[in-house]
């Protein structure tokens, strides 16, 4: 979603031009998703372990301060404008690839061993 968001700049443009929400609504249409996402899977998120997804979180939340509540400010830095909300973003990237790396990989190796081996 973030990826499609960046790539179409999403709530940037197209939300307000085509249908008419504004780059606030759009954002806490996607904290409201992130929310339920979290609910939805609380038990899971806290029996597989979830210091790097907070991590995570909370690097995206810094990311959209920057861009909303920081905009003015970050105008006057240029070409370098983009460099804190975008290092954020990144930062919580590589933040959420910790998190779902391991446990995919236990997952997987889970999943392996409980069937049996075919040739």
């Amino acid at each position: 979603m973030l990826l499609l968001d960046d790539l179409f700049l999403f709530h940037e443009v197209l939300a307000e031009r085509y249908l008419g929400l504004g780059k606030k609504v759009v954002i806490a249409a996607y904290a409201l998703i992130a929310a339920t996402w979290l609910a939805l899977f609380r038990h899971t998120i806290v029996q597989l372990g979830s210091a790097l997804l907070f991590v995570a979180l909370a690097f995206f939340a810094l990311s959209v301060t920057a861009d909303v509540a920081l905009e003015e400010l970050l105008r006057n830095l240029g070409s370098w404008r983009l460099f804190p909300e975008d290092g954020l973003k990144f930062l919580g990237t590589a933040s959420w690839c910790g998190y779902y790396v391991p446990i995919s990989f236990r997952s997987l190796v889970s999943t392996a061993s409980a069937r049996p081996h075919q040739l």
